[in-house]
C-alpha cells in the first residue's frame, strides 16, 4: 500500500498517477478527517479515512504533503502519521526531520557547505549599516526570510536597499543577504537516483512569481553535467532527502553555487514547462520501495523496476542532525551570522 497525503498539485499527480497504474494506494487530502486508531500490540495503529482502515505497518511507501499545522481539517490522526513518518522502515518522501533542514535556511547553507557545495558570500543579520555595508562590498544583493516560509526572493543594490530600510524595521526580522550572481537559474531534480535538471530565464527577481510581475519565464530542459550530477546525488544523500529540487547558478568563473535544497518541490511547474517525467518518476520510486511481487505494471508496460535510491539516504551525515537548532534573537540586540566561501565573480 501507497499512501499520498496532500491535495497540492504534486500531490494530486502522483495520487491520480498511482491510480491510472492500478497501484494500491490511500490518499489523504488536505480537507479530508481521519484518524488513527491506537493497537495493543505497540504498532502505530491504523488509519481510519474514507472508511477505509489501513494498518500503518502494511504501507510500503508514502509521499507527505501535508496541510500547515491548523489547515483546514488536519485530522486528529496527523500527529500519529507524522510520529509513524519518522521511524517506519517504509520508503518516506519526505521524513518530517529531513524537511526541517529547510526550516532555517542560514542552517541548511552550513550542511550544504558541509556536504561540498559552494554558497555565495552570505549574511544574516538585523542590523542595517551591516547589510548597506554588506551590499556596497558586494554591489548587488539578494535578499529573503531566513524561514522555511515560501517568500518572494528580492535583489537590491545600496541605493534602492537604504530606501526599503527606511521604511521597514530589519531590527525586528532577522534576513538573509547574498551576494547576486547573475545569470539563469538551475534547478535540478533528484529522485533516488535520477537527476533532471532544467534551466530557467527570466528577467524577474524570483521567477517564481514572473507572471504576477508581468515578466517572461522560460524554462528548458538541460543535460546535468556529471560533477553537478555527483554533487547533488551527495546534497540529497547526506540531507536524508530521496526527493529534493536544488537551485544553483554557475559564475563568470563556471563554479556552481548553491542556493537551497527544497526537500519537497513542486516539481509539477517545472514538469508543465518542461516535459520532464518527474510525476512518473516519483511514482517509480515509490512503487519500487514494494515487493517485486505485488507491483503492478500499468495497461501496456512491464512492471517498472527502477532505481532505488542510494543507500546512504537513510543516513544523514557524521555529525550534522536533521533537526534545526533553535536560534532565538534577543529583541533589541542585532544579529549577525556570516557565511564566508570563497568569493563569487559578478557579486
Amino acid at each position: 500500500m501507497i499512501l499520498v497525503w496532500g491535495s497540492d498539485p504534486p500531490a494530486r499527480a502522483v495520487g491520480d498517477r498511482l491510480r491510472a497504474s492500478a497501484e494500491p494506494v490511500i490518499q489523504v487530502g488536505a480537507a479530508d478527517p481521519f484518524s488513527v486508531r491506537p493497537a495493543s500490540d505497540g504498532s502505530h495503529g491504523t488509519l481510519v479515512v474514507h472508511g477505509r482502515s489501513v494498518p500503518l505497518n502494511t504501507i510500503s511507501a508514502a509521499y507527505l504533503r501535508p496541510p500547515p499545522p491548523g489547515g483546514v481539517a488536519p485530522g486528529e490522526g496527523r500527529p500519529a502519521v507524522l510520529d509513524w513518518a519518522e521511524t517506519t522502515p517504509a520508503l518516506v518522501i519526505t521524513r518530517p526531520a529531513a524537511a526541517a533542514s529547510n526550516n532555517s535556511k542560514p542552517y541548511q547553507t552550513g550542511l550544504l557547505r558541509g556536504l561540498g557545495a559552494t554558497v555565495p558570500p552570505t549574511l544574516v543579520t538585523t542590523d542595517p549599516a551591516e547589510a548597506l555595508a554588506f551590499c556596497r562590498r558586494h554591489g548587488r544583493v539578494v535578499f529573503k526570510s531566513i524561514s522555511g516560509v515560501r517568500s518572494v526572493t528580492r535583489t537590491a543594490t545600496t541605493g534602492s536597499l537604504r530606501e526599503l530600510l527606511a521604511q521597514r524595521d530589519l531590527t525586528a526580522c532577522p534576513t538573509q543577504f547574498q551576494a547576486y550572481v547573475p545569470g539563469p537559474d538551475w534547478r535540478v531534480h533528484v529522485i533516488g537516483s535520477l537527476v533532471l535538471g532544467c534551466m530557467v530565464v527570466s528577467p524577474a527577481d524570483d521567477y517564481r512569481y514572473a507572471e504576477r510581475s508581468g515578466h517572461p519565464v522560460s524554462i528548458s530542459q538541460v543535460a546535468v553535467p556529471a560533477g553537478l550530477r555527483e554533487l547533488c546525488l551527495r546534497i540529497s544523500a547526506g540531507l536524508s532527502l530521496p526527493l529534493a529540487g536544488i537551485d544553483f547558478r554557475r559564475d563568470e568563473a563556471g563554479k556552481w553555487l548553491c542556493f537551497e535544497a527544497n526537500p519537497s518541490p513542486v516539481f509539477t511547474y517545472y514538469e508543465a514547462h518542461t516535459g520532464q517525467p518527474l510525476t512518473q518518476a516519483v511514482c517509480d520510486l515509490l512503487v519500487s520501495a514494494r515487493p517485486p511481487a505485488e507491483r503492478v505494471s500499468e495497461p501496456g508496460r512491464p512492471p517498472r523496476t527502477p532505481s532505488p535510491p542510494p543507500a546512504s539516504v537513510a543516513a544523514p551525515v557524521r555529525g550534522a542532525s536533521p533537526r534545526p537548532r533553535r536560534c532565538p534573537v534577543r529583541a533589541g540586540r542585532a544579529l549577525r551570522r556570516t557565511v564566508t566561501p570563497p568569493p563569487a565573480a559578478g557579486g
